[in-house]
């Protein structure tokens, strides 16, 4: 007797012709595959693109607080340099404010330091001297020493001079007339006029007299 034949039908797997517009290709499966192993490569080395990234940080920080730390060393190492600059500056300004004053010493009309010289000179002991006062034609006073009697012809070189205040005590009245016979007798004042009065121990004065030679501009050599 023979045996039953079985009669095993293929499964056809593949998809209709009229359906596979609707599904994937084979050729965008490998597609899809290929970019899905990439993205997994991606991921398996995102850890690692990470440390790298921190590892470059760290060290430009540790770059940044190292020259940081070069500068401050800098900073602290410059520190006496700029107090000197400091003090070189401050004493170069000094000098240019002496020598301005000195220029200005050198072109005024009257020889003040000589007339400080003399003062110094004929100041007897026992005189203290608290105010001396130098004022122009323009702003000295009416009734000022200088005063004249009619008819007098009164020196050019008198006329436009300055007028010097003396202010200071005096000990004693021997002391006073002593230092005031000294400024009478001097080629450097002009007719002063004094005025003193007693305060406690001491004698409190004030001499005015003008200054020849002053308010004329000097000329020559050694003027």
């Amino acid at each position: 007797m023979s045996k039953p034949v079985k009669v095993i039908r293929g499964a056809n797997f593949a998809y209709p012709w009229s359906e596979r517009a609707d599904f994937y290709s084979p050729k965008m499966v490998r597609l899809m595959i290929g970019v899905s192993a990439l993205l997994v490569l991606a991921l398996v080395a995102l850890p690692f693109v990470l440390k790298n990234l921190e590892r470059g940080i760290l060290f430009e920080r540790g770059m940044v607080n190292a020259n940081a730390n070069v500068l401050r060393i800098q900073v602290e190492a410059a520190a006496p340099m700029l107090q000197t600059k400091t003090l070189l500056d401050s004493i170069m300004a000094d000098l240019v404010t002496r020598v301005d004053l000195r220029q200005q010493i050198v072109k005024a009309d009257y020889p003040a330091d000589l007339l400080l010289l003399h003062l110094s000179e004929i100041v007897p002991g026992g005189i203290i001297l608290t105010n001396l006062t130098v004022q122009p034609p323009a702003t000295r006073a009416v009734g000022r020493p200088g005063t004249v009697t009619q008819g007098e012809e009164i020196p050019e070189e008198i006329l436009n001079s300055y007028t010097l205040t003396i202010n200071g005590t005096a000990q004693s009245a021997d002391t006073f007339n002593t230092f005031y016979e000294a400024v009478e007798q001097s080629p450097l004042f002009w007719r002063p006029v004094q005025t003193f009065r007693p305060v406690e121990t001491n004698i409190s004065f004030t001499i005015t007299c003008r200054l020849p030679g002053s308010g004329v501009e000097i000329t020559g050599e050694g003027g």
